[in-house]
């Protein structure tokens, strides 16, 4: 394979800050989530976000007590894979199928 070759493979997905794709208020609430995931397929790529821990103190507010929420959340918005301090929580949620 050439040099060529490898650079294509190597940018068909991108990784992204969670925050990017839902931001949070300044009291750690999520807002609107922003096309960066829809606009990311459109263009043919994948999409990974990091980094999903269990801790309240990671979590925003509105998933406190619930870290399965904040998976379902990300893959409800299309996301391809996640980086987690969590795999045991993380695999089962890449299983479901949206």
């Amino acid at each position: 394979m050439d040099w060529n070759s490898r650079w294509k493979l190597r940018t068909r997905f991108f990784d992204f800050d969670k925050n990017l794709l839902v931001p949070r208020d300044s009291n750690g609430k999520l807002r609107s989530p922003t096309s960066l995931v829809t606009d990311a397929h459109a263009a043919g790529l994948l999409v990974h976000v990091w980094t999903f821990r269990n801790e309240n103190c990671f979590l925003p507010l509105d998933f406190q007590g619930n870290p399965q929420g904040e998976y379902e959340l990300f893959f409800s918005l299309g996301v391809d894979g996640v980086f987690s301090d969590y795999p045991d929580t993380a695999s089962y949620h890449s299983t479901i199928q949206w």
